[in-house]
């Protein structure tokens, strides 16, 4: 749980940077997962004649930059959530166990239930270190807004930067020379509306209906799976409502 002084420092600043996860217990399984993941992925684009054999003794952001240069869409095998673009039977996407851990991790529902309460359903997670730049004050969106009036923060593999929904942010230039890699994760009070009504939903914790909540990360994979083959023969529902060069988004 969040203490009374960071949970007033949140309510001031509109944002939070912890410590969260354990390396050995929780990331090192969801690197795993994705190293064996994209060796799939990277398997499938070899027998297809779409990318030739590997040199060997590439290490997992070896192989994607391996194949980000050669124009392979890397990214959506690896999300965990279908696109916000055309959605097709076969969209690939990832929901692992791993994952799924990660997202139901005790530590982190007991810091999300500091702030919105005990009935939580799905803040950004770096898996290696990473730095964003964050709006001073929490202020209504507007076409107006800006991060002229800004602070950087940097945060270690294992911490999480949590953000109040109307706190603007974006990432800062990748000046490392390397890969980043983070997760974006959504937290809902239980029945308030997420945004994206026909992507699906899980009850992460709750203390009025324990057995409410989903344990079972094969559960999670085939609710997504069974939402592709429902909006695959749908019309494209927009998900952004801002166009890509607006200089705010959420």
């Amino acid at each position: 749980m969040l203490t009374e002084a960071q949970q007033d420092f949140f309510a001031g600043n509109g944002y939070l940077v912890v410590d969260v996860f354990d390396q050995l217990s929780v990331l090192d399984p969801v690197r795993a997962e994705y190293a064996t993941r994209l060796d799939t992925v990277i398997d499938a684009w070899v027998a297809a004649g779409d990318l030739d054999p590997l040199p060997p003794g590439l290490d997992f952001f070896g192989k994607l930059g391996h194949c980000y240069l050669r124009g392979l869409d890397w990214f959506q095998p690896l999300d965990t959530s279908l696109p916000g673009d055309e959605i097709a039977p076969d969209t690939p996407m990832h929901f692992g166990p791993a994952v799924f851990r990660l997202l139901t991790d005790a530590g982190l529902l007991d810091i999300v239930e500091s702030l919105i309460g005990p009935e939580i359903t799905g803040e950004w997670l770096p898996a290696v270190p990473a730095c964003c730049r964050i709006a001073r004050k929490p202020r209504p969106l507007s076409p107006t807004v800006s991060l002229t009036s800004h602070m950087r923060s940097r945060f270690r593999s294992g911490g999480i930067v949590l953000l109040h929904p109307l706190t603007p942010h974006c990432s800062l230039a990748n000046s490392t020379g390397g890969f980043r890699w983070s997760f974006d994760i959504r937290f809902n009070r239980t029945g308030h509306p997420a945004g994206r009504a026909h992507f699906p939903e899980f009850v992460a914790r709750s203390r009025s209906d324990p057995a409410s909540e989903l344990h079972d990360s094969r559960a999670w994979k085939s609710s997504w799976e069974a939402a592709r083959a429902v909006l695959s023969r749908q019309p494209h529902i927009h998900l952004h409502r801002w166009a890509s060069d607006a200089p705010f988004c959420a």
